[in-house]
């Protein structure tokens, strides 16, 4: 007998939209990390714990849930926030092990905000990391800040490497 798991079974879309009313009635949610754009940050296997926050309170470096262009759910850093007129909000968002950034996130595709991380521990126990604790928030805010630059500089290192220097 196959055994199926019910997240398996479930459209793409309508998980999304099965994330949104969980999170829009205040309760938190747990995904477990599967994919690999935030290598090294994220491994894969971690838990994540997300909730809905407000536009506004998000932050350079938060870790964000939202839909892309074509309405799949993805996991990606905030490395720039830009405010409209009329107040609303788009963020820049990017993959720690990417080299590119996403398209631009609109205030209305955020799903919602990781705020704990539950890793594995090689002694078979478990650890958290609270995203929102201070010195969390500044790791954070620096790796966004790397993540911006990381694509410069092996862009530079690549030029410098090519470059010819003369032998005497």
């Amino acid at each position: 007998m196959k055994e199926t798991f019910i997240s398996q079974a479930i459209p793409i879309d309508e998980k999304v939209g099965l994330y949104e009313d969980i999170l829009e009635r205040g309760i938190s949610l747990h995904v477990k990390v599967t994919g690999r754009s935030m290598y090294p940050y994220l491994t894969g296997g971690e838990i994540l714990t997300i909730r809905k926050v407000q536009p506004g309170s998000l932050k350079r470096g938060d870790l964000v849930f939202f839909k892309d262009q074509s309405g799949l759910p993805v996991l990606h850093r905030i490395v720039r926030i830009i405010r409209k007129d009329g107040g609303r909000y788009i963020f820049q968002t990017k993959g720690d092990g990417t080299y590119s950034f996403d398209d631009l996130v609109p205030e209305d595709a955020i799903i919602g905000k990781v705020c704990k991380i539950e890793c594995k521990t090689s002694s078979n126990g478990s650890k958290i990391i609270d995203m929102e604790s201070f010195k969390n928030r500044i790791i954070n805010h620096y790796l966004a800040w790397y993540s911006i630059v990381r694509p410069k500089l092996s862009s530079l290192k690549r030029k410098i490497s090519k470059r010819k220097i003369p032998c005497p």
